[in-house]
């Protein structure tokens, strides 16, 4: 014997009726094109009573209702194990991501501190002279004058790609780290709302249970 298929809509206090309406027809056309029939629907929202759900179980008899409560405990439960899975993918990742942000980090900063201190050296080069006779200058000697030129150059010309490349791989690490939190929000949000529906049918399933062995 077949078991009669009933699809459950969950967060039906977060649509209208028509929305809710339009998904029941859409289901149902999907499920005809596969020849599946679908007996009813379940509505599941956070003030759904569960008198209602004993009325749709009891319909069925208490040995039908029971299988099916068992395959959508199980469905739930794979649902959940997904879930938790997904989110341990997604800690991994924000961990991950949270690592090669603090090495960029460090990087931007050893390189920040390596341009300051050969802007130092670069200022020292040249030796102030404040002569008994003559005005006041600042002199250098030929090997001077070439270093100061190297330093220069390498702070004019390679200094500043450096550093804007290591804040562009900041950039782009702070934006996957925020992807990796959004995916893992979508996670949790999906989690909870899991857990919330096995708890209601849980005690659904202890109370259809004690029914039907009061029925025996």
């Amino acid at each position: 014997m077949k078991c009669p298929l009933i699809l459950i809509i969950n967060k039906v206090d977060t649509k209208s009726q028509s929305e809710v309406k339009q998904a029941e027809q859409a289901i149902r056309a999907t499920c005809s094109k596969e020849k599946l029939s679908v007996k009813g629907f379940i509505h599941m929202g956070k003030s759904t009573p569960l008198s209602e759900l004993h009325q749709v179980f009891s319909a069925l008899g208490s040995s039908s209702s029971l299988d099916l409560l068992d395959t959508i405990s199980e469905l739930i439960q794979e649902g959940l194990d997904e879930q938790m899975n997904i989110k341990k993918e997604c800690d991994a990742k924000r961990k991950q991501y949270d690592q090669e942000l603090s090495e960029l980090e460090t990087t931007f900063s050893d390189n920040l501190d390596t341009v300051a201190e050969l802007a130092e050296d670069a200022v020292r080069i040249p030796h102030f002279k404040d002569p008994f006779w003559g005005s006041k200058r600042y002199e250098m000697d030929a090997s001077e004058y070439k270093e100061l030129e190297e330093k220069l150059t390498v702070l004019s010309e390679a200094a500043p790609g450096i550093l804007k490349g290591n804040l562009d791989a900041i950039e782009q690490a702070v934006s996957k780290i925020q992807s990796a939190e959004e995916e893992a929000e979508k996670c949790r949000s999906k989690l909870a709302d899991l857990e919330g529906l096995k708890k209601r049918f849980d005690q659904l399933h202890k109370q259809i249970d004690q029914l039907s062995q009061l029925h025996r």
